[in-house]
């Protein structure tokens, strides 16, 4: 989840998503290629770097949850079906 949040807005390399989330670069890229196998994450090589990005509708559908999450959290009531 902390991945794909970090991958919300841009795509990035295994280092930079590795320094906020205080893991080892090689701990990070296994998480990464699990949610690569799994279709979430989709890869792009540049040089000798990766770059990282969420599959589409992943990030729409993340954003979804954690709102519904959020919602409920706050014991709000649920929104009327629109036509």
């Amino acid at each position: 989840m902390r991945i794909a949040l970090g991958l919300l807005e841009r795509e990035e390399s295994v280092g930079r998503l590795a320094q906020p989330l205080r893991l080892p670069q090689s701990t990070t890229s296994g998480h990464l290629a699990v949610l690569r196998g799994a279709g979430v994450m989709a890869a792009r090589r540049q040089g000798t770097q990766v770059f990282y990005r969420l599959q589409s509708p992943v990030g729409d559908l993340l954003l979804q949850a954690l709102a519904h999450a959020e919602h409920q959290r706050l014991g709000l009531p649920d929104h009327e079906a629109q036509p």
